[in-house]
């Protein structure tokens, strides 16, 4: 008789060296040396013009500050949308109240 034929195909898992960690980790240092890089020489042409050897030393501390920054201004901006969230939930469970209440009173 028929029978039934099944292409079972299965999917591979996607092939992850073990060295992908540190492909990762190199990565990420090659990203950050050459944001301090572009700051160290933004700040030897403007500010430091007289001793660009101390640019390299505030490139760093800029480059530490530039990420915590943005991680407190979007800290920043959840809380202040949890607030509205939470009076916007608040509003409408009164609303609701209030509906339940008219519609048996009236």
């Amino acid at each position: 008789m028929g029978e039934i034929q099944t292409n079972e195909t299965t999917i591979p898992p996607p092939h992850v060296s073990q060295n992908t960690f540190i492909e990762v980790a190199h990565w990420t240092y090659e990203v950050y040396n050459f944001i301090v890089q572009i700051i160290a020489h933004i700040l030897q042409i403007t500010i430091f013009q007289q001793d660009p050897t101390i640019a390299s030393q505030y490139a760093i501390l800029i480059s530490w500050l530039i990420p915590l920054s943005a991680v407190y201004i979007i800290l920043t901006l959840a809380t202040s949308f949890k607030k509205i969230l939470g009076y916007a939930i608040a509003a409408g469970w009164i609303f609701i109240i209030l509906m339940l209440i008219l519609s048996k009173v009236g």
